[in-house]
């Protein structure tokens, strides 16, 4: 299940864009401009293709003008990804309050 997939990326160390080191989007989940399967949020694509070379940073291939694999999330998958996250909040705070 793609959800299951998605909470277990959002629980591991790996859920920053590798340029830009923010946070990915709920929307940057399922998006994977390159064909070669590297990801990158959209505004590092974006920027990319309109502002520097158009090449894949990990392959170094053209961009296409559509990305190689998206598929924007249903309403419930975001909920459920919403609510991981405030779980796994909520976790890390109590963790945090019993270390003191």
């Amino acid at each position: 299940c793609i959800v299951d997939l998605i909470v277990k990326y959002l629980s591991s160390a790996f859920f920053q864009c590798p340029l830009c080191m923010e946070p990915f989007e709920i929307d940057d989940m399922n998006f994977f401009p390159c064909t070669c399967g590297y990801q990158i949020c959209r505004f590092c694509w974006h920027r990319l293709r309109t502002d520097e070379n158009g090449l894949c940073p990990a392959c170094r291939k053209l961009f296409p003008e559509d990305p190689a694999e998206f598929k924007p999330l249903t309403d419930d998958e975001v909920l459920n990804i919403k609510k991981e996250r405030k779980q796994k909040e909520s976790q890390r705070k109590q963790k945090a309050a019993e270390n003191r």
